[in-house]
């Protein structure tokens, strides 16, 4: 109830308490939210974010946080939490302001915390801010593999951006065993960090290490969403290291797969598809074939809203 009363205090909307109840498990629905309610809790972010909020009805980190620490693990998922942290979170960044590093610390301390906010959201803007010293904080609590991969990957790309190799090594023998269940988007950051590192077994035999790879991601399997998370993670570095010719067979190897399913119904996806699109579309530039094919894929202008600036930088790569 405290929730309901607290969105009907700041917007003088109501949103149904079976939806509220839907965040904490508490009733059994599969279905999306509806626009309105969804419109609503957006409302209910920005009026409550504000620096001035009425007393009483100031959306505090403290508030947050419980939010998240009442919500069940097993619902990390749920759209409507989702969306809450995402709003919450996209108000702070589009107002140019910066996370509390104390609020960030105590998400990271809290399972569900890490699992909802740092591995929904990863904010490349924000490596050398409140998010790098979250993942920070994530590796020094986290005690599951795949998990401790993710933010070690994190950490790894801040040290490629400052261009210290040295950094991204001793990253990169920290990591765990690579293993195919992981999740493909960090199957995707261990094989670049590899990549990077010109370690076994991706250097010096990367097709036969990536066909290998991309041979256990089953399309709309519980662990690869519908997105090609693992190539763009290797299109990104070999953009970075300036391997042409691999980025042209893999936009190739990306491009069969994936023509078929190439999907913009997730609006978290968007943004990355943008930039897996554009990333394809300069490694064939001397394939016109390719080229136009790639070209006549779905996508937006957008570029994802927590790495714009990130993506910006590494496309005007020349």
């Amino acid at each position: 109830m405290e929730l309901q009363n607290l969105i009907l205090l700041s917007t003088e909307k109501k949103i149904a308490l079976s939806s509220i109840r839907r965040i904490f498990n508490q009733v059994k629905y599969q279905g999306n939210f509806s626009k309105n309610t969804t419109t609503i809790l957006e409302e209910f972010i920005q009026n409550n974010t504000q620096k001035k909020s009425e007393p009483g009805t100031q959306f505090s980190a403290d508030w947050l946080l419980h939010f998240l620490e009442n919500a069940p693990i097993n619902n990390i998922n749920n759209p409507f939490l989702i969306q809450f942290i995402r709003s919450y979170y996209a108000v702070q960044i589009n107002r140019g302001e910066k996370m509390d590093p104390l609020l960030i610390k105590k998400i990271a301390e809290s399972p569900i915390g890490r699992r909802v906010f740092f591995d929904q959201f990863v904010n490349l803007d924000e490596l050398f801010g409140s998010y790098g010293l979250g993942i920070q904080y994530y590796l020094s609590v986290e005690k599951k593999d795949e998990h401790r991969a993710f933010a070690i990957c994190i950490l790894a790309l801040k040290e490629i951006i400052l261009k210290n190799k040295m950094g991204v090594i001793n990253r990169f023998h920290s990591l765990p065993p690579f293993r195919n269940d992981y999740h493909p988007f960090i199957q995707g950051r261990m094989r670049a960090i590899q990549w990077y590192c010109k370690a076994a077994p991706i250097y010096p035999n990367p097709k036969e290490t990536i066909l290998s790879d991309i041979s256990h991601h089953v399309i709309s399997s519980r662990n690869y969403k519908n997105y090609p998370a693992y190539e763009l993670m290797l299109l990104e570095m070999f953009w970075k290291t300036r391997e042409v010719e691999l980025g042209n067979w893999l936009s190739q190897i990306t491009f069969e797969k994936w023509k078929n399913s190439w999907s913009l119904d997730n609006a978290i996806d968007i943004g990355y598809y943008s930039v897996l699109k554009e990333l394809m579309l300069k490694f064939t530039l001397n394939n016109n074939k390719l080229n136009k094919a790639i070209s006549k894929l779905p996508s937006s202008n957008s570029l994802p809203p927590l790495a714009t600036k990130y993506y910006k930088d590494l496309l005007s790569l020349k």
